[in-house]
């Protein structure tokens, strides 16, 4: 009975969120390698180092913006260690009048603007393929709302794993152990339905940390809120940033320039690090959200677990220059701490390409596994309905 009930969880709703699972897996193997992908359609994203000192990000912001008519940087990278171009992201003065190109990259050692384009619209062509996979990995293409349904998928992908074990587990007794070692012995015996369930079985027992490590990690990144209020009771997360609220309207030209901006950043960070006790390895990002009118300036420290950019952040105001919040990775609150591994190991960007290679390979048999899924289903449809007949 209780095989039969969990049996039927783990079909029906495997089945349901099977479409959007292979969606996630057969994306994410693509954009495991997101950014040498992306720069391999897109060579002008490359600059040939020359021997001198790069150019200052931020002289070259009034050159962009009068590039992209009603257009605003809102953010800088400030490192070339994993880009050898200059990145901005702009968005509109005017909400209501959307911009022709978001995205620019910028030689750093000429000051040219080497190309553009709205990220992830895919009827700009082949420029958007690898941001449109993105997009399509954790939203369908759907913005919020498909986000909302990944995440859900992600959640429901929880529960099918749990069901999946639950049902390889034997009665309990004496010999439980001994019976249930032969659910992660490889045996192909049978005909293809037999061969497909045993490898089903099988290799979902032995990759299963694995895809609960995918799935948990998808419903953190996608439902974060939802998330941190499920672990808030038994973990601690930094609430600074969310409690900075919006102004009633955007402030586009706050007092600090984007120069001053910087050393405000650079002043608060550092007193940040001699009180948390951490070293500072590279300046990453700089950012101005103008809905709530502040600057969020970011570097790579000690207490960052993924090595592509830097997490250790403060937020101040834009005119005054006064810290309104910081966040620090690792170390500081448990809850963050987590989802900071789970975002890291989800992206694969901690240990560099083998852990890319890692990931792609999990969402190629994540998608065998969701395909071997769905046949066994079909099949056991089948035959349910010629004893019908």
């Amino acid at each position: 009975m209780k095989d039969n009930r969990s049996l039927r969880w783990h079909s029906t709703l495997g089945v349901a969120i099977g479409f959007f699972i292979l969606v996630a897996a057969l994306s994410g193997s693509v954009i495991a390698f997101y950014h040498s992908l992306d720069a391999t359609v897109n060579p002008w994203q490359i600059s040939i180092p020359l021997e001198r000192q790069p150019s200052d990000p931020l002289s070259h912001i009034a050159q962009i913006e009068a590039s992209v008519a009603g257009a605003k940087v809102s953010w800088v990278s400030l490192s070339l260690s994993h880009q050898s171009s200059w990145h901005y992201f702009l968005f509109p003065k005017n909400i209501a009048k959307p911009i022709e190109h978001n995205e620019v990259y910028l030689d750093p050692y000429s000051g040219e603007i080497k190309g553009m384009r709205l990220w992830g619209d895919i009827t700009q062509g082949l420029t958007n393929v690898i941001p449109f996979i993105y997009k399509l990995h954790y939203s369908l293409y759907l913005g919020s709302v498909g986000g909302l349904i990944m995440g859900l998928a992600a959640l429901l992908w929880l529960i099918v794993l749990v069901c999946g074990v639950w049902i390889t587990f034997p009665k309990w007794n004496s010999t439980f152990l001994t019976q249930w070692k032969k659910s992660w012995e490889w045996r192909f015996k049978g005909d293809v339905r037999a061969k497909s369930y045993l490898l089903h079985k099988t290799a979902g027992l032995w990759f299963l940390p694995f895809l609960i490590l995918l799935a948990w990690s998808s419903f953190a990144l996608n439902l974060h809120e939802l998330h941190e209020h499920l672990l808030s009771s038994v973990m601690t997360f930094q609430t600074e940033y969310d409690r900075i609220k919006e102004l009633k309207k955007p402030r586009t030209k706050p007092k600090l320039g984007w120069m001053e901006a910087r050393e405000r950043g650079r002043t608060l960070i550092s007193e940040l690090s001699v009180k948390e006790g951490f070293e500072i390895y590279e300046e990453s990002s700089i950012m101005y959200n103008a809905l709530k009118g502040i600057y969020i300036y970011s570097v790579r420290s000690s207490r960052d677990i993924e090595i592509d950019h830097g997490g250790t952040t403060v937020y101040f105001d834009g005119n005054s220059g006064v810290l309104k919040a910081s966040f620090i990775p690792t170390g500081k609150a448990s809850g963050d701490t987590l989802t900071q591994w789970l975002e890291g190991l989800h992206k694969g960007s901690i240990w560099g390409l083998p852990h890319r290679i890692v990931l792609s390979t999990l969402g190629l048999l994540t998608t065998l596994f969701v395909l071997s899924g769905f046949y066994l289903w079909w099949k056991r449809r089948s035959k349910a309905s010629l004893r019908i007949q």
